[in-house]
């Protein structure tokens, strides 16, 4: 992800530079990019003590990271932090929201985490460029982390391809070279604590005589570090080794608890065990009448295409949703739900090895609301402020309320507009042209769940003082990039050693 990371901003500074050509750089000036701790604001920082161990959840802080210096009319910018993540976990990285002293406040902007091992960049962008901020001193973005091992550490910036600045219609840029930095230092206490086993395998879904590469690279030591793994992979075979990579092979299908103990250079362990199948588990295949569905109807719900390919189903575990759930031996089950709203039902199967397989779907009971909307100017230009109106939207059954309103504009812009009390009107401004249109979706929620959706395709048109002023494809391009650099960061989330998804 960091080589097409760079990729991507490669081809940003080679358009940049062709627009340096036309653009004074001369309202670029020196700023300083401050990292410190949230709620002290200092930028060194003590965690844990002398007495106690590290909690096996680590010590948690925040970090907040601040622009000082002026940069005129800023439109958008990416930061790039790097730590030791065998000691540093990152749980979280965003962009506050607007009721703080965040500098972007009433703007729109993007937001999104590029997290890689001791990796994390945050960036956004504001749309509308007349919306563009001059700042003497503002807050950039926030970074959830948890300290897990003794010792002292720093959270660092990192090179020019994460960090820049952009600035001015021209999109002048502050060079990564003129930005002053001061990092974070973080001080870890602790008593003997512990070491912490995690593990994986690959392949995940492995065959019978498959070879398994087990890694429990992912372990860690609080206050020390780990000097002996011990597996026991469930089947009879154990196995001893200093290494956290070893490979097995189960010579049948079936179900094995795998169990790692590691030991830390003060002798103390710790075990996890987890669950391996081998061989083919059933496939799940499950049928439903058309709905809709009223409350009070029974439903006929039908596995009976579901399959094992090396054996039989045993069992199937129905889960409806609505509290009710069963195991049985056949294949089709009828349930009928007493209220209106929007199940999750899931149906899980085992075969005659022991090994599972789960689907789920959604079960809507009622109408749902029927989504409609009208937008004005019908044929905008950029920059331009179109006024959507989902007015028109209708209720699925008498008595049924609208919860929310959502829209994606087409262009990575997703707004949550609740009812009541806010308004089915909505104020949108599309930043580029796009004479196909832009694909506008509306989605309408109820207070029970049920929802639909409608769509619209929008052909923006260029603004006249847009392409007097020189703004053109060039301009265009540099903004997709910008935009692409952020969209592109945001697919990539990289689970802590303790299996932490990060939050965006």
């Amino acid at each position: 992800m960091r080589q097409i990371s760079k990729a991507i901003t490669l081809v940003l500074m080679t358009f940049l530079l062709l627009m340096f050509l036309k653009v004074n750089l001369g309202s670029c000036q020196t700023i300083t990019l401050k990292m410190m701790e949230a709620t002290t604001n200092n930028n060194s920082i003590t965690l844990g003590n002398e007495t106690d161990p590290i909690p096996r959840e680590g010590i948690p802080f925040t970090v907040k990271i601040i622009l000082e210096g002026s940069v005129t009319n800023l439109m958008s910018f990416q930061v790039g932090t790097t730590f030791n993540y065998e000691a540093i976990n990152c749980t979280g990285a965003w962009i506050p929201s607007q009721d703080t002293d965040f500098i972007f406040y009433g703007k729109t902007f993007l937001q999104a985490s590029d997290i890689q091992k001791g990796e994390v960049v945050i960036g956004a962008a504001i749309i509308d460029p007349s919306q563009a901020v001059t700042t003497n001193g503002g807050l950039l973005c926030m970074l959830n982390f948890t300290a897990n091992k003794k010792g002292t550490y720093t959270i660092d910036f990192y090179d020019s391809d994460n960090t820049f600045f952009l600035n001015n219609m021209g999109f002048d840029i502050v060079k990564y070279e003129q930005i002053q930095k001061s990092t974070l230092t973080i001080n870890v206490l602790s008593a003997k604590a512990p070491p912490v086993a995690s593990f994986t395998w690959n392949p995940k879904n492995p065959k019978a005589n498959e070879t398994i590469t087990f890694d429990a690279s992912l372990s860690y030591d609080p206050d020390g570090q780990i000097v002996s793994y011990i597996w026991d992979f469930g089947d009879g075979s154990t196995n001893e080794t200093e290494k956290s990579e070893i490979t097995h092979v189960y010579t049948e299908k079936g179900v094995y608890n795998v169990n790692l103990t590691v030991v830390d250079n003060d002798n103390l362990t710790d075990s996890l065990v987890q669950i391996v199948m081998t061989g083919h588990p059933p496939i799940v295949m499950i049928e439903l009448p058309n709905p809709p569905f009223k409350p009070g109807d029974e439903i006929m719900f039908n596995a009976s295409l579901s399959y094992d390919p090396d054996g039989q189903i045993v069992s199937y575990i129905w889960d409806f949703g609505d509290g009710n759930n069963q195991t049985t031996t056949e294949s089709t089950l009828n349930h009928t739900y007493e209220k209106r709203g929007l199940y999750k039902f899931a149906l899980k199967l085992v075969d005659n090895d022991g090994l599972s397989n789960s689907t789920s779907l959604e079960v809507p009971i009622g109408n749902p609301p029927k989504a409609n909307f009208t937008f004005n100017p019908t044929n905008p230009k950029t920059w331009e402020t179109v006024t959507f109106d989902a007015s028109g939207s209708q209720l699925g059954d008498v008595g049924a309320v609208i919860k929310s309103f959502v829209w994606y504009f087409g262009d990575m812009n997703i707004i949550e507009t609740p009812e009541p009390p806010d308004s089915p009107l909505i104020d949108h401004v599309f930043s580029s042209e796009d004479l196909a249109g832009y694909n506008v979706t509306l989605t309408v929620y109820d207070v029970d769940g049920l929802y639909n959706s409608c769509s619209a395709l929008i052909p923006v048109s260029a603004a006249a003082e847009q392409q007097q002023s020189g703004i053109g494809t060039e301009t265009i391009i540099l903004i997709a990039i910008v935009i692409a650099i952020i969209a592109i960061a945001i697919i990539v989330k990289l689970k802590s050693p303790k299996e932490e998804a990060i939050e965006i």
